[in-house]
């Protein structure tokens, strides 16, 4: 599939949602760009599961 946007940060950012499913071949700034946001989405889904817990309390 060939995915284009303004930017290679903001179609990573599109992209991001698709997690494994996907491959980014090239350019090498959207592959970068991924790299960051899967650091970053543990950290995001984590925060989301303690208030999904404060809100059950």
């Amino acid at each position: 599939m060939r995915v284009d946007g303004p930017t290679p940060e903001v179609v990573a950012t599109q992209l991001a949602g698709m997690g494994a499913r996907i491959e980014v071949l090239d350019p090498p700034e959207a592959r970068e760009r991924l790299a960051r946001l899967a650091v970053s989405w543990p950290v995001c889904t984590d925060r989301k599961a303690l208030s999904e817990q404060e809100v059950a309390r």
